[in-house]
């Protein structure tokens, strides 16, 4: 496998997905959860043929990307709507936040719902009420600056208003251009240190003579991207044929007497560093400013609680310093908002399907999802879903609404209910072994009757194994 190909699907990794993956509580899981997924994996390979795809193929991997994405992001819808054996029927007992203006200020509510439970999605941030500085890991959950009496807001489940007038920003390193293909760099060893305002790294690499700049670049790029330092590192390229290596700190804001968010310094390798030029603030990071029924207010981070109810993520700035109205769903939007959610993961897994069919001839995913809107069909569109004539499906808001009246909700949730488990077994096979749905070439089939589990030959996706000489 050429570094080349590599670097183009990392790339394509993060240019379609980067901007759009924040944490979830549903991305952690409990021992019990990675037990159980680690023993479906194991069942997955007992049974699977040995198979090998076409790794030069750059589509195949694009497609393996989209479709663990599609996988991971449904799954996580699912969850969001009751674990635990909790139908749809939940979604009607659950308080939903909603702001007038997703698109500036997205809001979750994690306070108490009506049936005395609590929203297990909390983050350790510091309340906007209790005046305190506070900064949660990597400095995302943090809040500074909130009313002086700690009494404000202090009502439950009260609405509120918001105008952002700044978002938090990272530190911004952008180094020198400098010409891709050029040698500007000596054989020999180039370290430098990585100073933040908690803890210091050392890092070391050995150069060539004879790797070009963008080599260069590349290398400190990868082994920035992999220490796990709250950094991350690309290479830019313009269309002069010159490139330059970019740092960007994970974290956001400058607390109270803090000058940066990360230093670069190095004594025996300084004219390497000051060549590349990633010494150099390009860009200093900020504090979000926003005000909160017209109190100013300021953060470290664009994500944070209040009064440990409303988890707030600040989108952009409002226009003209309008104010962003918070409160929350009807219980009929609530549960039409979830069933939307759980359509577009069905449409999600079905356009990625279609996406890289042309060209290969496995059409299983496409087959199986298909299969769904075939199977719960009919039952979903009593309910205001129904298949366009592209084959997704679309919900019509008043006929669900009309089906969540007295009388008929028992059916409408069990149905849902159907279409809501199906959707998530699908999601479950794909995280599982999503090579499966790849073209493949099977090079040995398992003995019928005589199977036998691997445990030490588990591979990133059942069934698979790379052959660079494909």
């Amino acid at each position: 496998m050429s570094t080349k190909i590599d670097n183009n699907v990392y790339d394509y990794y993060l240019n379609t997905y980067g901007d759009t993956l924040r944490p979830s509580k549903f991305d952690t899981h409990k021992r019990s959860e990675l037990k159980d997924t680690y023993n479906k994996i194991v069942r997955s390979n007992k049974n699977s043929p040995l198979v090998k795809i076409n790794t030069s193929a750059e589509d195949l991997k694009k497609f393996a990307i989209d479709i663990k994405e599609q996988a991971r992001n449904t799954q996580n819808v699912i969850s969001a709507m009751g674990k635990d054996g909790k139908g749809m029927e939940s979604v009607f007992s659950k308080k939903i936040a909603q702001s007038s203006d997703p698109s500036a200020v997205e809001v979750t509510y994690v306070g108490e719902d009506d049936d005395g439970t609590t929203d297990d999605s909390k983050h350790e941030g510091t309340s906007m009420n209790n005046g305190n500085h506070g900064q949660g890991q990597d400095g995302q959950n943090g809040a500074n600056g909130g009313s002086e009496n700690g009494s404000e807001g202090r009502q439950k489940a009260k609405g509120f208003k918001i105008a952002v007038k700044q978002l938090a920003k990272p530190q911004i390193n952008t180094g020198n251009y400098m010409r891709s293909d050029a040698q500007d760099f000596e054989s020999g060893e180039f370290n430098f240190d990585l100073y933040t305002p908690s803890n210091s790294y050392e890092f070391q690499l050995n150069l060539k003579g004879d790797e070009k700049n963008i080599e260069v670049q590349q290398k400190i790029a990868r082994l920035v991207n992999t220490s796990d330092v709250g950094l991350t590192a690309r290479v830019l390229q313009n269309d002069k044929g010159m490139s330059a290596l970019q740092l960007t700190s994970k974290q956001t804001g400058l607390a109270e007497g803090e000058e940066f968010l990360f230093n670069l310094q190095s004594r025996s390798s300084w004219n390497e560093l000051n060549r590349l030029g990633i010494n150099n603030i390009t860009e200093n990071a900020s504090n979000s400013s926003f005000t909160l029924n017209g109190e100013e207010h300021s953060s470290l981070s664009n994500s944070f609680t209040i009064n440990k109810e409303f988890e707030i993520n600040l989108i952009t700035p409002t226009k003209n310093g309008e104010e962003v109205t918070v409160g929350f769903k009807t219980n009929t939007d609530a549960v039409s908002d979830s069933v939307q959610q759980i359509i577009d993961s069905f449409n999600g897994m079905l356009e990625v399907g279609r996406k890289f069919l042309p060209g290969h001839n496995n059409n299983k995913l496409v087959n199986e999802v298909n299969a769904i809107a075939t199977t719960v069909g009919p039952e979903l569109k009593e309910l205001g879903v129904e298949v366009d004539n592209n084959g997704y499906l679309v919900l019509d808001r008043d006929r669900m609404a009309e089906s969540l009246v007295p009388g008929k909700t028992e059916e409408t949730f069990r149905t849902l209910d159907k279409f809501k488990n199906m959707v998530s077994r699908q999601a479950e096979k794909i995280a599982i072994n999503p090579i499966n749905y790849t073209d493949g070439l099977v090079v040995e089939y398992k003995n019928p009757g005589k199977t036998f589990t691997a445990p030490y030959a588990q591979s990133a996706y059942a069934g698979l194994i790379m052959d660079r000489t494909l």
